[in-house]
């Protein structure tokens, strides 16, 4: 019984998923109840790729957009997919499929389970020499199994 018990705690270690922070702005920057939108972009030409974070302060403005490197993220351009590899382990984040017919074939990124990019905001006290203050950060983590 002890055995099963040891066996299950120690499976369950080795798949816990792992969070690499990718991104992160004070509420001065970014305010709580803006509109963000975080994605992963690529560059097929160049075997590139990148996560685009976009914040937009109301409806009708453009907002900033920050583009961020992420190490290990890259576009394999022989399999037409984008990986993320970290301690000699890959993970296909994304892969492009052809749709539609004659004029209109296109290609569409289809993001997959593997790379999950995820936002929070996170309150913090920090002490500046002459009084404790708060603050919030806007974090952007990316996830993988």
């Amino acid at each position: 019984m002890k055995f099963l018990i040891v066996f299950g705690l120690l499976c369950s270690s080795l798949v816990q998923a792992t969070e690499l922070k990718i991104f992160s702005k004070s509420s001065y920057e970014v305010l709580p109840g803006w509109g963000t939108q975080e994605r992963i972009e690529y560059n097929k030409e160049l075997g590139r790729a990148w996560v685009e974070i976009s914040v937009n302060f109301d409806a009708e403005s453009s907002g900033d957009t920050y583009r961020v490197k992420v190490d290990g993220l890259k576009f394999d351009k022989e399999n037409q997919v984008v990986v993320y590899e970290k301690d000699n382990q890959r993970f296909v984040c994304g892969q492009l499929i052809v749709k539609g017919r004659g004029i209109f074939k296109r290609e569409v990124y289809k993001a997959t389970k593997h790379c999950l990019l995820e936002e929070r905001w996170r309150k913090y006290t920090y002490d500046d020499g002459f009084q404790i203050r708060k603050g919030e950060r806007f974090e952007v983590f990316l996830i993988t199994p």
